[in-house]
């Protein structure tokens, strides 16, 4: 996300058109002062997507987005639960957890982590 916000940040660049919400950020920094976000991005005629942006320590910019899990419903309205942490063991990889609908409209987990070594 290259600003700052905390719900309904617009998108004007990337699928979705004008339209596109970015929602429900989560915000991690590690012990080398990376930041990872993640959230939701939906629109009506977008599936609602979980993604995340990542800050190195020495970057001015965010390196734009990627997708952690593809959507599966057109339109859903993204969810406020979102989870990020520093993983323990290393102080460097970041974890982050965001609910997402599934196409029957169930709410699953998506998972990943970036930073660090497995």
């Amino acid at each position: 996300m290259p600003r700052s916000c905390t719900r309904g940040c617009r998108s004007q660049s990337r699928r979705g058109g004008p339209d596109a919400n970015q929602e429900f950020p989560a915000v991690e920094v590690n012990r080398r002062g990376d930041i990872a976000v993640v959230y939701t991005r939906s629109a009506t005629n977008l599936l609602q997507e979980v993604r995340f942006s990542v800050l190195r320590a020495n970057d001015t910019e965010f390196r734009g987005d990627r997708l952690l899990w593809a959507g599966e419903v057109t339109g859903q309205e993204g969810t406020d639960t979102a989870g990020i942490a520093v993983d323990p063991a290393d102080g460097i990889g970041i974890w982050m957890a965001h609910f997402y609908a599934d196409s029957q409209n169930l709410f699953r987990v998506a998972v990943g982590r970036v930073f660090g070594a497995l």
